[in-house]
């Protein structure tokens, strides 16, 4: 009905309009008696009256179209402009993503490159820090060696029972070193004594020696009668020198084994006293040494536990690197999803490129087809406005390397 009040001819509806007034005014008149010039006149000015007026309807449908056509082609003309733009700007972009998508996939290749030899670095630097731990451990008595008694205390322990046998043996040689002296001094004592008997021997001798010479001359005196008697004095003075001469050679071997005795004594004593001055010493020494090798056991402890802790501290660290590696995954997921938005922006321009804003043959109406335009506009920008907001989706959630969760396509 609409349409059909829209394709009439102004000045007919004007004429069909005033022609109904004008029956309608004359047959009131009629009805009333009115005089025929008044109903003529009458009549002559409705229809004066209905010529004005659809003349004027028809000025305004005139105006009106004219209005409709200027806006039609701004239509038209805006329209082709937007689509030129969006081919234009389709043409432009297409170009920089395909290299925005292939950078990004450039990006993809090194991040997985150089995370995978990180990955391999840290793994190599966390098995040679445990290596570490174990010698420091190792070093400080607590690894597996010194499960089995091979500690280095355990070897001290050792080294130190044995110097403990050399000093003690050498102690023991000591005093039997200084009992060997008492015994040396008492045998010189002894042999002093047996040359103080031959002394007395060797008087005894000599008087003896006297004694024959006196009787030798007491014979001599008595001549004949004392022969047997200085035969006898003789071999008494003879047995006398002999006795005397055996006790010289007994006296010089006495006193050669007491000279002996003595310098062997003297050599023993100081052997003895040399063997208790280096038992003393090497006691000190051997004292001061594991003294000194227990500070440094001690030291070599400390520090390896240091080693240790640092390793231990080195490998925590190193894990905690190989965990925060997780980036790739993140920044993987991100450069996909500009990736995406990437083929959503080329699907976008695409979309607006191909889109069709041309006039859809509506009629001759131009007001239904301006509405026709506006409304595939509208259309236009709601699937961009779509597309938009599909490119807008995030994966990653995450903006730090702190624990978290990590959203899968």
């Amino acid at each position: 009905m609409k349409q059909f009040w829209r394709s009439m001819n102004p000045v007919t509806l004007s004429a069909g309009v005033a022609g109904g007034a004008t029956l309608a005014i004359l047959a009131v008149l009629m009805l009333k008696g009115a005089d025929p010039l008044a109903l003529v006149l009458t009549a002559a000015t409705a229809l004066l009256w209905a010529g004005l007026l659809g003349g004027a309807l028809h000025l305004l449908r005139l105006r009106e179209r004219r209005q409709w056509q200027q806006t039609n082609q701004h239509l038209a003309d805006l329209t082709s402009r937007t689509k030129s733009l969006f081919e234009f700007l389709a043409k432009q972009f297409n170009g920089q993503f395909s290299n925005i998508k292939t950078e990004n996939d450039q990006v993809r290749t090194l991040l997985a490159d150089a995370i995978e030899k990180l990955i391999n670095s840290f793994t190599g630097l966390e098995e040679q820090t445990r290596r570490q731990q174990e010698l420091a451990l190792g070093l400080a008595g607590k690894g597996g060696g010194a499960q089995n008694g091979l500690s280095f205390e355990t070897f001290l322990a050792e080294i130190d029972e044995v110097l403990k046998v050399f000093t003690d043996a050498i102690g023991r040689n000591s005093d039997m070193a200084r009992t060997m002296v008492q015994s040396m001094s008492e045998t010189s004592r002894q042999f002093q004594t047996v040359l103080g008997l031959l002394g007395e021997v060797k008087k005894i001798a000599d008087q003896t020696n006297l004694l024959a010479i006196n009787a030798a001359v007491e014979a001599a005196r008595a001549g004949q009668a004392g022969k047997g008697f200085a035969v006898v004095a003789g071999e008494v003075r003879s047995l006398s020198i002999r006795s005397n001469r055996f006790s010289d050679q007994i006296g010089s071997s006495v006193e050669g084994i007491s000279q002996a005795l003595a310098d062997a004594q003297k050599i023993v004593n100081q052997m003895a006293s040399q063997d208790q001055m280096v038992t003393g010493s090497a006691r000190q020494r051997v004292d001061a040494l594991m003294d000194k090798t227990r500070e440094f056991n001690a030291g070599v402890e400390a520090s390896g536990r240091e080693i240790s802790q640092s390793s231990e501290q080195v490998a925590t660290e190193v894990r905690h690197a190989v965990t925060s590696l997780q980036f790739q995954d993140m920044a993987t997921q991100v450069l996909g999803t500009v990736n995406s938005r990437v083929e959503n922006l080329e699907s976008l321009l695409g979309g607006l490129a191909v889109l069709s804003l041309e006039h859809r043959g509506a009629g001759e109406d131009l007001s239904d087809e301006c509405r026709n335009r506006l409304e595939d506009f509208k259309t236009a920008l709601e699937e961009a406005s779509r597309l938009l907001e599909k490119a807008s989706h995030n994966p990653v959630s995450q903006k730090s390397m702190d624990e978290g969760d990590i959203e899968l396509f």
